[in-house]
């Protein structure tokens, strides 16, 4: 392929299975994987895609690196379906001349048969909470405050904290009926007109629980913070420049020891956000999030791609930044993570051995007892979670907690487990407990494609004794979060994701 700055070329590619693909994949697994490669003179930014039949798009792909010298970048998609597929390759403004080489491969390989596991009295089940019709807000631009939700719970208070679009919230239970009953109240800090990649996190190890909530404006974060869930808030830095501004993450624990001097707020704060292109990078709040090390120490140093997934800081003081498109020692693509042990001045990365890269980010936490849970999406789309005993530094076999899902009440069986898979979300609570909370359905096949059929759930899968077994639940039975295509890009494309008409926090285990 030859590459320049706005012309590339594009090829088609036919991909046709031995059989209809309903049939197909009832079946079989297949996997397409486009594996382009350059060299540069010069530091070069070249991205690759392939687009479906019907005009899905994955990409670019991974590792997304501006390098000098050899370059390499794989896309893959999971259960491709039948028909012309189209394979790119852009260069950015300014890029010398490439010949950018690509192949195709697809493997075909057989489903494995799972055991079917009915719900237990054992189980744990969940309770949904819808919010008033009338109750959500827009922003400046007219937008309703719908997109991109986060939580967070005061273990003091007993409250919920809940952002979306632009609007905050509390959430408050009465705890005489069961499930508890929901009150609303709009808390939403006066911030900006607008807010993109709203973000809310709850430090509940601090007395009183501090609650951050921020988001992007132009080229960098505002962000306000309280300790009264919401009845006041203080405008922390009105400006972050600790790193740069896209897909940016706050968390906050406790310092690693030795705590740094100067220190006058008891726990560690993190702003974390993306160059765009190059790296990303963490900066460090000794003052409760009112000001940041300048500048944020870089995270990736070329073994993953910028964009990652949200800073968890362990009961040890030890950082942790989930990436789901790494390289290991041998070029293969990983899911790993960025880890810090000096409160964030400096950061190793470490890959899951034996995952694979995934179009969504993953989630990462360390529990009481020192052992770190990583959950991931395969690039097989499955849900997987993997478990380290020496703060990710190794692992242990990863394991797809989709197997064990209940296949009853969700319309489209799961009779093979959770075949694909988005917005994984780890955490955990006392010794030995996590829990893995993603969006998945028992459909197979490409589900950024406008033909995608499957129906999302939220499910919820959990293990009380360190990893080793893990039960896996469906949180919403009987009300699914979505239906069709996901897209993970950006722009306009219809199979993105629109804002639900309700607000939804996430079920709340009673």
């Amino acid at each position: 392929m030859a590459c320049q700055y706005p012309q590339c070329d594009r090829f088609a590619l036919q991909v046709n299975l031995p059989q209809a693909d309903s049939v197909f994949y009832q079946t079989h697994i297949a996997t397409l994987k486009f594996h382009c490669s350059w060299q540069s003179a010069s530091p070069s930014d070249v991205d690759c895609f392939s687009f479906s039949p019907t005009g899905g798009e994955t990409g670019p792909g991974s590792p997304d690196t501006t390098a000098t010298g050899a370059n390499y970048e794989d896309v893959v998609v999971n259960d491709p379906q039948s028909g012309t597929w189209s394979l790119r390759a852009d260069a950015a403004a300014g890029a010398e001349p490439i010949t950018v080489h690509g192949i195709a491969t697809l493997t075909i390989s057989s489903l494995p048969r799972v055991p079917v596991y009915k719900r237990q009295s054992s189980d744990a089940a969940f309770a949904n909470y819808d919010f008033p019709t009338t109750y959500q807000t827009r922003d400046g631009l007219g937008r309703p405050s719908a997109g991109e939700p986060s939580i967070g719970a005061n273990w003091q208070t007993g409250n919920i904290m809940y952002m979306s679009g632009q609007q905050v919230s509390r959430l408050t239970f009465d705890d005489s009926t069961k499930p508890p009953a929901a009150n609303f109240k709009d808390v939403t800090p006066n911030l900006s007109i607008v807010n993109e990649d709203a973000i809310l996190f709850t430090d509940h190890g601090v007395n009183p629980n501090r609650t951050w909530a921020l988001g992007l404006l132009l080229a960098g974060s505002y962000q306000a913070y309280t300790d009264d869930d919401g009845k006041t808030w203080t405008q922390s830095a009105a400006f972050v420049a600790a790193a740069e501004p896209d897909h940016e993450t706050l968390g906050a624990g406790p310092f690693h020891s030795p705590a740094p001097a100067g220190a006058t707020f008891p726990h560690a704060v993190y702003y974390c956000a993306q160059e765009v292109v190059n790296d990303a990078a963490c900066g460090l709040s000794k003052d409760g999030g009112t000001t940041y090390q300048q500048p944020g120490s870089f995270l990736w140093h070329g073994q993953c791609t910028p964009i990652h997934g949200h800073v968890r800081v362990g009961p040890s003081g030890i950082v942790y930044v989930p990436n789901g498109r790494c390289t290991d020692s041998n070029h293969v693509g990983r899911s790993g993570l960025a880890i810090s042990t000096d409160n964030g001045a400096s950061f190793i990365v470490s890959v899951v051995p034996d995952s694979s890269t995934g179009t969504t980010d993953p989630s990462v936490m360390e529990g009481p007892d020192g052992t770190v849970y990583f959950g991931y999406q395969a690039s097989s789309g499955h849900p997987m979670v993997a478990v380290s005993h020496d703060h990710g530094l190794t692992w242990d076999p990863s394991i797809d907690v989709g197997r064990f899902a209940d296949p009853s009440g969700t319309e489209d069986g799961l009779l093979s487990g959770v075949q694909n898979t988005e917005f994984p979300e780890l955490i955990t609570g006392d010794s030995g407990r996590a829990a893995l909370a993603f969006l998945g359905t028992g459909t197979q096949g490409d589900y950024q494609s406008a033909d995608f059929t499957g129906t999302w759930y939220l499910f919820v899968s959990y293990t009380f004794d360190g990893g080793r077994t893990w039960r896996t639940v469906n949180a919403t039975p009987n009300d699914p979060v979505q239906r069709g295509c996901v897209w993970n890009g950006g722009g306009s494309n219809p199979c993105r994701t629109p804002p639900p008409p309700r607000l939804r926090p996430v079920g709340v285990k009673y």
